[in-house]
């Protein structure tokens, strides 16, 4: 998502709380000042900053670019549930650990959305665990004073309010520590 009025950019991750970010945007900007994947159907979502450069024209070094992260471990969980659901996968959470770790998941995907031009390019990353907080600041940053505040999305898997440590053992543990060494390195999640 992008506001060339606002001038800024929401790089959106997987399973990041994105769509309630997105949704609070849009009330707070207006639809008419925003461009997303609806309104502009070469954009699909989750495009890292050299993706979104290739489509949109302007030179994004102007603009204010934004993110979120998340705990991977948390994530992982959480991806697991959206494809139960949506993706109709009937695997055990260990089986789907084995599946993404053999097909290749890459190390570095996360990062790879975060960099412009061969750089890190983000001027704010929000974390999920502080969600309302960060959003807060997010916005007293961008010089907003009045905004609307968070919905958060209940997307109606039934993983309800269990932690995620739960899901693994010390082998799915090690599993997504190898495929997200770089973010749990650069932003300091632990299991």
């Amino acid at each position: 998502m992008y506001s060339r009025k606002h001038k800024f950019i929401f790089v959106h991750p997987q399973k990041c709380a994105g769509r309630s970010i997105k949704r609070a945007l849009k009330k707070t900007f207006g639809k008419e000042n925003l461009i997303t994947e609806e309104e502009d159907s070469r954009l699909m979502y989750h495009l890292g900053l050299n993706q979104l450069d290739y489509y949109i024209d302007d030179d994004l070094s102007s603009y204010f670019k934004f993110t979120i992260v998340r705990n991977p471990w948390d994530r992982f969980v959480s991806h697991y549930f959206h494809i139960k659901k949506y993706g109709h996968y009937d695997q055990k959470f260990n089986v789907y650990c084995a599946a993404i770790y053999k097909n290749g998941y890459p190390n570095h995907a996360i990062m790879k959305r975060f960099i412009l031009s061969s750089r890190m390019s983000l001027d704010f990353i929000m974390r999920f665990e502080n969600l309302d907080s960060d959003f807060d600041l997010l916005m007293k940053k961008m010089g907003i004073k009045e905004y609307s505040k968070l919905e958060k999305d209940n997307h109606g898997t039934d993983r309800g309010d269990r932690d995620y440590r739960g899901f693994y053992n010390e082998r799915t543990k090690n599993i997504i520590s190898e495929l997200c060494e770089w973010e749990i390195k650069e932003f300091g999640y632990e299991f």
